[in-house]
């Protein structure tokens, strides 16, 4: 699960994705925000098989994905791994404040949240 630290709201426009393993295939992910105030937005993305090293992706969220307090990711076999979470310019604040909690299942969290210019 993806929170801000001072338990803010905050935005996602973009994360990128890549295969976990150097043999894995391709696949799903599931990712869900809770929205403050209220109510999930839900968007589904996808990775391209690796085929050797793994190769990053990236996946941009709608418009939609604003004002959220928490983001969840569900997936079955093949996992995968992201990097580069964006936020939009307008969370600049403390958006790199966020953590996440992945603790197990084969998920890869490398450089984090950055800021869109």
């Amino acid at each position: 699960m993806l929170t801000k630290l001072d338990g803010g709201s905050f935005g996602i426009t973009s994360s990128d994705l890549a295969a976990l393993n150097s043999n894995a295939a391709g696949g799903f992910v599931t990712f869900t925000g809770d929205l403050s105030g209220g109510g999930t937005v839900t968007q589904m993305m996808s990775w391209n098989p690796s085929g050797g090293a793994p190769t990053f992706s990236t996946n941009t969220f709608a418009n939609t994905w604003t004002n959220l307090v928490s983001v969840k990711f569900s997936q079955v076999s093949p996992y995968f791994q992201f990097d580069n979470i964006s936020a939009p310019r307008s969370h600049r604040g403390r958006a790199g404040a966020c953590h996440s909690r992945a603790a197990r299942g084969g998920i890869g969290i490398n450089r984090g949240l950055r800021i869109e210019a």
